[in-house]
Parts: structure tokens; sequence; C-alpha cells
């Protein structure tokens, strides 16, 4: 029954958010958002409705084209700056593609490639430029934590075997959903609570649904049992949370750890009712760690013992799944033996600076989108450690998403009096006057 209502309460925000895409970008980068974990929901056939997941892809990547296509011929991107740091992100993209050229099976890295273009012209390519202004930030907030609950009651409702919701997909045959897409989205939905506690005025109903949601993210967060997810959650937490919370004020410092302290409580007693704390015991994750450095090793040798050529230009895109069978479960090593020492620095050159550039502007006091950096800081940190440990560099079009859109905002949220957190009654206000107010 819940994910009957949750099912239908997706379907109808959807649609509510797919309008508003119309008007304003930010709605679309909600849909991206939720589009992997949406599917799960829809998916298990409790409307009736004849919903296919390819079908939910085209509906958002549609959306988002419209959206972005709208904003252009409606010269909303007049004055719009393209930050140079992007290029990075699309270099090391176009490196990997190149690479194809001298990769060990072609046969299997073009149908990767293959599959992995509508997402990353989606997700990486488009969708970044959804965020370009506060307004965009604020309508991109206000959808995605709406539409989240309702994706986050379908996911806490479902039937899950082994840590994941299976659907029927034929002839009596049942389809595993990926459990780490589920607990990816629940980090994104909490980031993004967290964030809007600290950083609208208190009012007492939106913070009490705030914090609903919250916990109901925790809850669903924790039925993924993904350590991965929520180990990279806890450490995205306690880094730019208590930031955010001192940006507020001295007072909440104090309480942001209380609020981690309690979510840690509870998503410990969300793990020991379904069973799955064993997933910490030092030997399961000793075993998962081993799963993980084991392929990472094998491609780290193979590379190591290559010619000077191979070394700089890697061992071509996919070529992990010659060597191992599949991909090392590690960007950043995945990039130095597939795309070689040019493709390293290139790839460390945007993470590095991405990551610095929302350091410095969080930690700026006359900074007027401080708080602001503290979120994208937190998501793009999130993806970044979750790199360290899943997915492939093609496969990680989240981590892209945030790192450019985060540029594409901070060079683009201040260039017009529209985009200002508040609007300036007569004439352009002083920066300290800006700080103050924030």
């Amino acid at each position: 029954m819940l994910v009957t209502i949750s099912s239908w309460l997706i379907i109808a925000v959807m649609l509510v958010v797919a309008y508003r895409s119309i008007y304003n970008t930010g709605a679309a980068f909600a849909l991206v958002l939720c589009m992997y974990a949406s599917e799960q929901v829809l998916l298990q056939g409790k409307t009736g409705l004849p919903i296919a997941g390819a079908a939910i892809n085209f509906f958002v990547g549609g959306i988002v084209l419209l959206s972005v296509g709208n904003a252009i011929l409606q010269n909303r991107f007049a004055d719009f700056q393209l930050p140079q740091r992007i290029f990075y992100a699309y270099g090391i993209l176009v490196i990997a593609a190149l690479s194809f050229l001298w990769t060990p099976d072609q046969r299997e890295a073009g149908r990767i490639l293959k599959e992995a273009i509508p997402y990353l012209a989606i997700i990486v390519f488009a969708a970044p430029f959804c965020l370009r202004s506060n307004s965009n930030c604020e309508c991109f907030l206000k959808w995605f934590i709406i539409l989240g609950a309702a994706v986050c009651i379908g996911l806490a409702g479902s039937s899950v075997i082994h840590r994941s919701i299976h659907i029927e997909v034929g002839a009596g045959r049942l389809q595993r959903m990926n459990p780490l897409a589920a607990g990816s989205f629940a980090g994104y939905t909490l980031i993004c609570c967290l964030y809007c506690l600290y950083r609208y005025p208190y009012e007492r109903f939106r913070t009490i649904g705030l914090l609903l949601i919250t916990f109901l993210s925790v809850y669903a967060l924790a039925q993924s049992g993904s350590r991965g997810q929520i180990v990279a959650f806890g450490l995205t937490a306690m880094v730019w949370v208590p930031i955010l919370a001192q940006i507020r004020g001295r007072g909440s410092y104090v309480t942001a750890y209380m609020l981690l302290v309690a979510l840690g409580v509870a998503g410990y007693l969300f793990l020991e009712k379904m069973g799955l704390l064993f997933r910490f015991s030092s030997e399961k994750v000793a075993v998962g760690v081993n799963h993980r450095l084991g392929p990472a090793t094998v491609m780290l040798e193979r590379f190591e013992n290559s010619d000077i050529v191979t070394w700089i230009f890697g061992l071509g895109t996919s070529a992990s799944y010659r060597y191992i069978g599949g991909y090392p479960h590690n960007v950043p090593i995945e990039v130095l033996t597939e795309e070689g020492l040019l493709g390293a620095i290139v790839y460390a050159t945007f993470v590095v600076s991405t990551i610095l550039v929302l350091w410095q502007k969080s930690r700026d006091p006359n900074d007027p989108l401080r708080r602001e950096a503290c979120l994208f800081g937190a998501l793009f940190f999130f993806e970044f450690l979750l790199s360290l440990k899943q997915g492939s560099l093609i496969g990680n079009q989240q981590f892209f998403c945030f790192g450019i859109a985060s540029l594409i905002y901070f060079s683009n949220a201040l260039g017009s009096r529209a985009s200002l957190p508040f609007q300036p009654i007569a004439k352009p206000v002083p920066l300290r006057t800006i700080t103050s107010r924030q």
C-alpha cells in the first residue's frame, strides 16, 4: 500500500516538476537526481501503468533538454559565463573516448561507451547548466526535497531481499535493482535537507517536515546496507555541516554535532532492526576492502609493467575488462591505468581545483554565497568519496555533474541582480552589506 501511494505521488510530482522546468531550469536538475531512485519505486508496477525504465530516462532527459533549450530561446543565457575549469572535466572524458583507439578490447569498450553516451549527454553535458542562479538553486532544492520524500517513502515501503528491491521483468523472472543507487540518492536527500535546515530561518512546520524527511532518508540509506554510502555520508556531514552551522551562528555549531550524533544513532538502530549490522564487522569490512583493492592492484601492476608510451597515454578505456573482467572500482586508479599520466593530471586538476574553489568560498566571510558552497561542496565531496570504491570513469556521471554545476553556479550566480539571494531596490549593494544580510 505504501509503495502504491508513493508511486502515484512520484508520478504526480514529476509531472508538476516537469511543468515547472519550463520556467525554471532548477526544477529539471531535481528530476535528474531522482531519476535512478524513482525507477526502483515505479518499476515495481504498483500503479498498474506500463512504466518502463527507459521511458523514465527518456522523460527526464527530454525535460532537461527542453528546459535548457527554452532558457536559451528566452535569452536567459545572455550574461552566461563559461568557467574554464569545467574543460578539465570534459577533457578527461574526451581523453577516455580517444583512448578507445588503442584499448585492447575495442568491442567491449565500444559497447560500454555506446551505452553511456545518452547518460553523459544529459547528466554531464546538459544538467549542470540548469543551475546558474540563486533562483535555480532554490527551485532545485524545493522540488528535489518534495520528490525525494516521495521516493524515500517508496523505498522504505518496498520489499527488500538481500539489500535490493527485486522487480518482475516477465515470465516470473526477477531483476535485482542496484542498492548503491538507492543509497546514493538517500545521501543526496540527506545533504539537501541538512543544508535547508541551516540555510533558511526557523519555521516550525518547515523544520519539522525537513527533520521527518531527514530521518526517512536515514532509513533508506540504512536499508541499502551500503557501507561505502554510509561512511561517505558520515565523513561528508562531519566536514561540511559544521561549517554551514558556523556560518549561521556560533550556537548552531554545537547543535550540528548533536544532530549528526542523533542521525548516527538512528542509522545504527535501523541497521540493527534490518539485521544489516553484520556487514560492519571487521571480517566483512576486510573482505570488502580486499575485494576492491584486488582488481585495482592488478591494474596497477599491468600499468607498471608497460612501456613509457603506455605510462603517458594509458592502457585504453575499459581495458580493465580485458585484464580483470570488469572495472577496478576505483576511479582515480582507473584513470591512471587506462588514460595514463596525461589523463591522471587532467582528472586531478579538475578534482583539486573544484574542491579548492568550494572550500575557499565556504571559508570566506566576505563571500555572499558561502552557504551554497557548503551545499555543492558536500555533494561533490560525497560523490568523490564514492568514486574511491565504486563505479567507473564514464559511469560516474553524478560526480562530474556536481563538479561542473558548482563551477557554473559560482561563475554566474552573482552575475545579475535577478540572481542575487535578495533583490536590491535602487542601486547595487556593497559586498560588505550583502555579507551582513546573509
